[in-house]
């Protein structure tokens, strides 16, 4: 019996008693009456393998999860044990020696997998003019490269994107006033954590609570948030929440300071928001598109003086309206760094060797 658990065979400890010929009730009160000795744990990564020693020699054991470990005692290796780690979490283990009826027990902590990888994400955050029709200077289904419909607006996700035609073309409007880039970031992350960024302003707002008075700061502008969870070899699981808000003075409110007299004017924002998440080869690109804006603006033109004078003035004077409507496109590529000598470059995704060249 004992050869043949140290062939690895794993048993519990009611199978155990069975095998050696006890009745349950006789085991258990055995079992009460040999209580175990408690050594350190053993920490194992998910997925690894080690050894550990046993000097006394190692005459049965028993498992208390099976799923969650595995120990064989190699044939002719009494005193050395190995533990394979198949799930995290935390179990125990009894091993009797050849030399001590009180079994000892090891307590077998699994720990998860944990990655050390870097991702760097270059996110590149494009304005992009609608035409005289209507449409706007990218048409996302010429990039797609798999066969699926592309969703339309408001958000559009391509992915992934044919990158190399993807960059002429942006640099095609850039040259020709069709779009202009509004940020160029580029963020790196640890795996598993969040990162932000944010291209725009702070506006202070004022509360009035009684008889004080607090200024509270607002954000505004183009403001990302982004978390990366590498999975496998080489696909990233990415959170996006991109939002862009503009401030709005048409539907400001004007309230009165009754504490100082006066009146305060409180601005509006106009916010446009997404948030996905999904997930993305290693240097894929993806795009979250369909964030629209409307602009109106009222241009007057006068005579000096004559377009001043009341009532009489407007015959001075035209007043136009201009409305102007633009899409943003948030442009984002992950690159899982696993070598600090990686660094992202401009053409991004490629491999940079650095060389430290000692200091003169």
């Amino acid at each position: 019996m004992k050869r043949w658990l140290r062939f690895g065979k794993t048993l519990s400890a009611l199978a155990l008693a069975t095998a050696l010929g006890f009745s349950p009730a006789i085991s258990q009160s055995a079992m009460a009456q040999q209580s175990p000795t408690t050594t350190p744990n053993l920490v194992i990564p998910l997925g690894q393998v080690i050894t550990f020693q046993v000097p006394d020699g190692i005459s049965t054991f028993v498992l208390g999860d099976g799923s969650m470990a595995r120990v064989v005692v190699p044939p002719g290796q009494d005193r050395y044990a190995v533990v394979t780690a198949l799930k995290p979490g935390v179990t125990n283990m009894l091993i009797w020696t050849q030399r001590s009826e009180k079994p000892i027990n090891y307590v077998i902590e699994v720990s998860p997998n944990s990655r050390s990888e870097q991702i760097a994400v270059r996110v590149k955050v494009l304005e992009v003019e609608s035409s005289s029709d209507g449409k706007f200077g990218i048409d996302w289904s010429d990039f797609v490269t798999f066969q699926e419909a592309v969703p339309t607006a408001p958000f559009r996700f391509g992915l992934p994107l044919r990158t190399t035609t993807l960059n002429a073309k942006i640099d095609t409007l850039i040259n020709d006033r069709k779009a202009r880039v509004l940020a160029e970031p580029t963020l790196v992350v640890l795996n598993g954590k969040e990162a932000s960024f944010l291209s725009g302003g702070e506006l202070p707002m004022i509360i009035t609570d009684r008889d004080r008075i607090n200024v509270q700061w607002r954000e505004f502008g183009i403001h990302l948030n982004l978390k990366a969870q590498v999975e496998g070899s080489n696909i990233i699981q990415m959170e996006l929440s991109p939002e862009v808000s503009d401030i709005d003075k048409a539907n400001s409110v004007t309230i009165a300071n009754q504490l100082q007299g006066g009146s305060f004017v409180v601005p509006a924002f106009k916010t446009r928001r997404a948030k996905t998440t999904l997930r993305v080869p290693d240097n894929q690109t993806i795009v979250i598109a369909g964030l629209l804006k409307n602009d109106k603006q009222e241009v007057n033109q006068k005579f000096p003086l004559l377009g001043d004078i009341p009532f009489l003035g407007y015959l001075f004077k035209t007043v136009d309206f201009l409305e102007r409507r633009s899409e943003l496109v948030f442009i984002v590529t992950p690159v899982i760094v696993r070598d600090p000598k990686l660094v992202p470059e401009a053409n991004y995704g490629k491999e940079a060797d650095v060389e430290r060249k000692p200091n003169p």
